[in-house]
């Protein structure tokens, strides 16, 4: 795998956080977003946005990790959307997962 991962968080207008990812999502890497999506839901927004769009790679780890945040977030009232490309899409409708925590873009 290659080690090159980035995530940045973005707080939007105190109203939401964005978080985007961009190389490879796997195990070495997992707890780096685990870090900046905690750091996101720390200041409590109303949605959270986690941009994937620009991953190259996600591991069952990774994965693991956005379908736990989307439960997380949906069990506590915040409004939640991962943005994955068309092969992270059609891998959760493989694996029989609810569309509704994945879009094609982001909604507000």
């Amino acid at each position: 795998m290659n080690d090159t991962f980035l995530v940045s968080v973005q707080h939007l207008d105190g109203a939401g956080a964005r978080i985007m990812c961009v190389g490879e999502l796997d195990v070495a890497t997992t707890d780096s977003l685990g870090r900046a999506i905690e750091q996101a839901i720390a200041t409590a927004p109303a949605f959270l946005m986690i941009d994937c769009t620009g991953l190259t790679f996600i591991s069952i780890d990774g994965l693991r990790l956005l379908l736990d945040t989307a439960e997380r977030c949906q069990a506590a009232g915040m409004a939640i959307t991962v943005d994955l490309d068309s092969n992270g899409r059609r891998l959760l409708e493989a694996l029989e997962y609810p569309q509704t925590l994945v879009s094609a873009g982001f909604q507000s």
